[in-house]
């Protein structure tokens, strides 16, 4: 499992080309004004199921080409922290569906980057991962990566998760009529459903709700700062 929006802007070699940007990190205050001028915040959410927020890579992106433009130009692709790993590993740049639509871009129906979110955040086709299934086969691991860590080479290497939807997962919430409660960087109440909420009353409450790393089903969060 991975924090859902801390993100690294890398080139083409998977070198980072500066520090990562924490998912906490609301530098991007301006530019998600900008993003509710431009699209609104309810079409914002009828795409992605996210509630338009600073914390979100969309949002940050466009700052990087707004206050940081030789990072944007550089920037090859702007990697989530579990697929940067995936292709240190020796694997391929894929993210599961659930990470994904934490970047504040994947349409949650149709599980693809939402061509009117990336182009909100000034993104090119294949800046960001292959969005997948939470398990599919990313690749094995490399001889360079086995001397690193110890593991034998061509081990299977899988995309994981969202942190939240691991622990739903974890804790046995896969269907509709269960709930998990969890505390740390954030208290999050979670529950399984076989479609996003994205209605009225999970709008106006504030709601999150987007792809599960159970097949088919979507998770509904609330969520309040914590540990943090």
């Amino acid at each position: 499992s991975s924090h859902g929006e801390t993100f690294v802007p890398v080139d083409a070699h998977n070198r980072p080309l500066g520090p990562a940007i924490l998912n906490y990190d609301t530098r991007a205050q301006a530019q998600t004004e900008e993003l509710d001028k431009l699209l609104g915040r309810r079409r914002i959410f009828e795409i992605t199921g996210l509630i338009l927020h600073p914390m979100y890579p969309i949002p940050k992106i466009r700052w990087l080409s707004r206050e940081q433009p030789e990072t944007f130009r550089a920037a090859a692709r702007f990697a989530s922290i579990a697929d940067w790993i995936l292709v240190r590993l020796g694997g391929r740049p894929c993210i599961d569906y659930s990470l994904a639509s934490r970047f504040l871009g994947l349409d949650v129906r149709r599980r693809t980057w939402s061509d009117e979110m990336l182009s909100a955040g000034n993104l090119r086709a294949g800046q960001l991962a292959e969005p997948v299934q939470a398990g599919t086969v990313a690749g094995s691991l490399s001889h360079e990566a086995a001397r690193e860590i110890g593991i034998p080479a061509g081990a299977l290497l899988v995309a994981g998760g969202h942190d939240q939807p691991c622990a739903g997962l974890g804790m046995g919430v896969c269907r509709p009529g269960m709930a998990s409660a969890s505390m740390g960087t954030y208290e999050c109440l979670l529950v399984s459903s076989g479609a996003p909420g994205l209605g009225e009353a999970a709008y106006s409450s504030a709601l999150n709700s987007y792809c599960h790393v159970v097949p088919e089903q979507y998770v509904t969060l609330a969520y309040f700062p914590s540990g943090i």
